[in-house]
């Protein structure tokens, strides 16, 4: 056995590739945390990138 055979994968069946492709997509939550120092522009690059205007305070909650 060669090196190069030992390392080749079967690919999956078309059916179950499609099936992989088309479930995971529409199943995925995605969740992203901006995390970094006071007053460097993290609710700004928040509010561009969904669109919305929130406002920041100097309390907690």
């Amino acid at each position: 056995m060669s090196c190069r055979s030992a390392r080749r994968r079967r690919r999956p069946s078309r059916s179950r590739r499609e099936r992989i492709s088309t479930e995971g997509v529409t199943t995925m939550e995605i969740k992203i945390a901006l995390a970094g120092n006071p007053n460097c522009g993290k609710t700004t690059l928040f509010n561009e990138l969904t669109g919305s205007n929130q406002y920041v305070g100097n309390w907690p909650g």
